[in-house]
């Protein structure tokens, strides 16, 4: 009978190993490392980081259909706690600062002292699956997503106006707060240049920060530069392609007001239109950084036949990201499965996004693809061209075995949808609270975020540090 031996590198105790075997992480002559970097002999050949969870099992969190919580983190002091809560049953929007906004329970019976400012809603228009009207005049704005960056609240909708035929969407549009909520200013709107297919379709998971601006200096002080993207998901039986958002936020210290766009021109939000084919829509968009000056987007496809990442490179960040000559663009970057008739909702469709824990990394959900959690790797972040792919490292998670059932729920589809990531302090790699959802409990406001969660079924959370 053959005998079994074994390596077993375990936290705890070290490693075991078998009688018999032996280990070493050198060679004996010179070599290198998986950067191609030359090691000398007889030195171990390390890897780089790698991401790791901190939780074995995602784990339930606070509840109800009558709420959503769009985002959390910090006011422009670094420190204190922000938080945005829809509270649909009242019509109002609550941004929670100060105090300790603790990690469950219903924020509106908080015990500790958490001060609100609190808008009250309209319901100028009713529409399968929307809300409440963030303004009392005008157009109308229904809220999607939300981030939150040193006291920046930008908030991103479907725009709506008031016509012959009545209520209709017209566009995308994102107003911002700088005072905790007490007032909101329209930044802008694509209504005057809107997609084609049936209206915009924003979903809950859309928006995204990224600071790509010197990371040890933004862990070590306070953040002076900040991009924003966010995806039209355009979901429909008819869709053809997508639309991706990016603009840039910045000040001169941290004392001062956020200021929006370019650091030289006159444009404010670019947007990109994807083409696609048999139902491929835009999903999410991520950014992360590009050589020293740059930066890249990545934006995820799928739901069709031409499920793939679309990548957006502009090699110095400090042009009018406004003007489309400023940027490269590669449609079909990484995947797609043109096979006709063949519709590839199985494939690498990621769909939740979270600023990643390297320089050119990307962290995304699934989204009914068997791997919860992914990091994407772009190889030439150091500007050196467009050619080599990026490699795609497993995180968390797989469809197999019972996996996470909610507490008295009901069976859960074996494949699951990462759809939200939420991450208060992006500029220090996190944490990341993701959640999860199947394909069995989808309200419209069915989210997990940090630091609580606001929904209409049971679910869970994933949580990672970097």
């Amino acid at each position: 009978m053959a005998t079994t031996r074994r390596f077993k590198f375990d936290k705890p105790t070290g490693i075991s190993v078998s009688t018999g075997l032996t280990h070493s992480f050198s060679r004996g002559v010179a070599t290198v490392n998986p950067k191609s970097e030359a090691v000398a002999a007889n030195n171990p050949r390390w890897d780089g980081p790698l991401l790791v969870p901190s939780i074995t099992a995602p784990s339930n969190v606070f509840a109800t259909a009558a709420s959503t919580i769009f985002a959390s983190g910090v006011d422009d002091d670094g420190s204190t706690e922000l938080m945005v809560y829809h509270d649909h049953t009242n019509h109002h929007l609550y941004v929670f600062h100060g105090g300790t906004i603790t990690t469950s329970g219903n924020p509106l019976t908080f015990s500790n002292p958490v001060q609100y400012n609190r808008t009250t809603l309209t319901t100028r228009f009713a529409e399968s699956g929307k809300f409440d009207d963030l303004f009392t005049s005008g157009d109308g704005f229904s809220i999607a997503d939300a981030v939150i960056f040193h006291g920046v609240i930008v908030l991103v909708g479907l725009v709506y106006q008031n016509g012959p035929v009545g209520w209709e969407r017209k566009g995308v549009g994102f107003v911002v707060s700088q005072d905790q909520g007490v007032t909101w200013t329209r930044l802008w709107d694509d209504t005057a240049s809107p997609a084609s297919d049936q209206g915009p379709k924003l979903r809950e998971w859309c928006l995204s920060a990224a600071p790509v601006w010197n990371r040890s200096s933004q862990i070590q002080g306070s953040p002076l530069e900040c991009w924003i993207c966010s995806s039209d998901y355009r979901h429909s039986t008819s869709s053809t392609g997508g639309r991706v958002y990016v603009f840039r936020m910045a000040r001169p210290n941290a004392s001062t007001a956020w200021s929006f766009g370019p650091v030289s021109g006159t444009g404010l939000v670019k947007y990109f239109d994807i083409p696609g084919a048999i139902r491929a829509h835009a999903h999410a968009a991520q950014i992360t950084e590009y050589s020293t000056t740059g930066l890249q987007m990545l934006a995820s496809m799928g739901d069709g036949l031409q499920n793939r990442l679309v990548r957006y490179v502009m090699a110095n960040r400090n042009l009018d990201y406004t003007n489309a000559a400023n940027w490269s663009v590669t449609d079909d970057y990484h995947g797609r499965r043109p096979q006709t008739g063949v519709i590839a909702t199985s494939s690498f469709q990621p769909i939740g996004a979270a600023f990643g824990p390297e320089k050119g990394t990307v962290l995304w959900g699934s989204d009914q693809y068997t791997d919860w959690l992914n990091l994407v790797k772009m190889p030439d972040i150091d500007g050196t061209g467009f050619s080599a792919q990026c490699s795609i490292e497993h995180i968390y998670g797989f469809a197999t075995g019972s996996m996470y059932r909610p507490t008295g729920g009901s069976p859960q589809n074996p494949i699951p949808n990462i759809f939200v990531m939420n991450q208060a302090r992006p500029e220090t790699n996190g944490p990341i609270v993701a959640s999860y959802l199947h394909q069995s409990h989808q309200p419209r406001r069915c989210q997990s975020r940090a630091l609580l969660a606001g929904a209409g079924c049971a679910q869970g959370r994933v949580q990672h540090t970097a």
